[in-house]
């Protein structure tokens, strides 16, 4: 289990919009025990990406066999997990809009929207298509205007307290959405997975395909109209409301005696600099002697331990980001921007970004991106670490670096390396324990998927079945390696 931050390829992913759609098999159906139980099926795509996302005879043929083998699956299998249902019926709702199956479209919205568990998520669900739908079977003026307007009735109808947030969220990705961004994102990610494969694609990588050529084809179009609507409806709902964290706040002033914790940030580093009367010490360590002075196996622990990319044993409490110079200042903003645009807040760091963004070259998007996602793992454990000790004179932060791989395709995941992650996790619990560690924070994570994504990223397997072995090997590595270093911790 690789431990995991990656900002830049998630971020191009979130621009590939999918809706729903398509009519279920009834009939006795195997007990789905495990996700990875369910049939891999491989898909051929030709030539460059997003050569292919532009033809849309390609991308329908492509759709019509996706459509085929969800539908076989939806039949055969009995599934529990709400999350792949969604994904499926996602996908076969998008394909229903593309091939103009729009009662079908219509009902997979439904059925997606049924199995969605946060309020504001299930309300928002499918506007934009139902809308579309709406405008497309109007038959009368102009469509664009047809579809302001439904979509406008839409929006104006959702209850502001449930979902600002969202619309503020949805407001930034939609201003942040420009062809250039998605095709550069697709040339980044996919385009070294359709090399790698020789053009055998899986289902996740043709469903991302599929829903690229419809973001490309049915949403940029609309994008200036979706943004101007969420626009209204947040400047119509738009009070000034009292900062109610402030009486929620608990400052101690270090005169009620209680004694200090020790909580661990198992981060990306921690900027000891920023924290100079709140940090944990080991007293037994010379500073900056690349020495073990106290024979525990971790050179120049003072203030905690560090592991590279590659979970070696390394110093250095606070993640490499190597020499930004001037680039600093406009890493932060940059940072900042992507940070306030996801948490729908319009401040002068997000304008920036959308500005910039938006005349970003295709050439350009994953050195930007890679940027970015750069500066938030350096920057992200030190944040994390100022919220844990902020008003608490008594915190004692130990910090435990890991090393995130920021770029937009990372390397390819082994069962070498899984041994070693699970090692580093077991001996980073261990050095806690010694240590007196109470409480530990952990912003990051890992899944089945993702290393079995990474893996076809790479062309690893000859089949998708050796690859789904081999990420199920993998993972399990270091999912039990992290789990029996939780086990060992009172």
């Amino acid at each position: 289990m690789i431990p995991y931050r990656r900002v830049g390829k998630y971020l191009v992913a979130a621009f590939v919009v999918l809706v729903t759609a398509a009519p279920l098999v009834a009939g006795e159906k195997k007990i789905l025990e495990k996700l990875d139980d369910l049939p891999r099926h491989t898909y051929s795509v030709e030539g460059k990406a997003v050569d292919f996302i532009r033809d849309e005879a390609k991308v329908l043929a492509l759709a019509t066999e996706v459509r085929r083998d969800v539908e076989a699956d939806l039949a055969e299998w009995e599934i529990d997990d709400k999350t792949t249902l969604k994904g499926f019926h996602s996908i076969l709702g998008t394909i229903a809009f593309l091939q103009g199956r729009y009662d079908d479209y219509l009902a997979e919205l439904d059925s997606a929207r049924a199995l969605e568990e946060k309020e504001s998520s299930r309300l928002m669900s499918g506007l934009v298509g139902a809308s579309w739908v709406a405008a497309l079977r109007s038959g009368g003026g102009d469509t664009l205007d047809v579809f302001r307007r439904e979509f406008e009735e839409r929006v104006n109808a959702l209850p502001y307290e449930t979902v600002e947030a969202q619309v503020k969220r949805s407001k930034g990705m939609m201003e942040l959405l420009t062809e250039n961004l998605l095709l550069g994102g697709i040339e980044s990610t996919l385009q070294p997975l359709v090399d790698d494969t020789g053009g055998k694609v899986s289902r996740d990588v043709a469903s991302r395909l599929i829903g690229a050529f419809y973001t490309l084809r049915d949403i940029l179009p609309l994008r200036d109209a979706i943004a101007a609507v969420y626009a209204a409806y947040l400047d119509a709902h738009h009070v000034e409301k009292e900062n109610i964290w402030t009486a929620r706040n608990v400052d101690f002033d270090g005169s009620e005696g209680y004694p200090n914790v020790t909580v661990a940030i198992w981060d990306s580093g921690v900027d000891v600099e920023c924290y100079p009367d709140r940090l944990w010490r080991n007293g037994k360590e010379v500073p900056e002697n690349d020495i073990d002075d106290d024979g525990n196996g971790f050179v120049d622990d003072v203030n905690g331990i560090a592991w590279t990319l590659h979970s070696d044993r390394t110093t250095g409490v606070l993640y490499p980001i190597g020499d930004v110079g001037g680039d600093r200042d406009l890493l932060e903003r940059r940072m900042k921007g992507l940070d306030d645009i996801t948490s729908g807040i319009d401040s002068e760091e997000a304008g920036e970004l959308k500005r910039k963004i938006a005349a970003l070259p295709k050439d350009d998007v994953k050195s930007f991106i890679e940027g970015i996602s750069k500066y938030g793992s350096y920057a992200h454990g030190t944040h994390v670490a100022g919220i844990a000790s902020a008003g608490n004179p008594y915190i004692r932060l130990m910090a435990a670096r890991l090393t995130f791989d920021y770029r937009m395709i990372g390397e390819t995941p082994t069962v070498e390396q899984a041994r070693k992650d699970s090692l580093m996790f077991l001996d980073t619990v261990r050095y806690f324990r010694r240590n007196g560690v109470r409480l530990v924070n952990m912003s990051w994570g890992g899944s089945l998927g993702s290393v079995e994504s990474d893996l076809e990223t790479h062309g690893v397997g000859d089949t998708p079945e050796e690859r789904k072995a081999l990420a199920r090997k993998i993972f399990e590595i270091g999912r039990n390696g992290l789990k029996q270093a939780m086990e060992e911790a009172p």
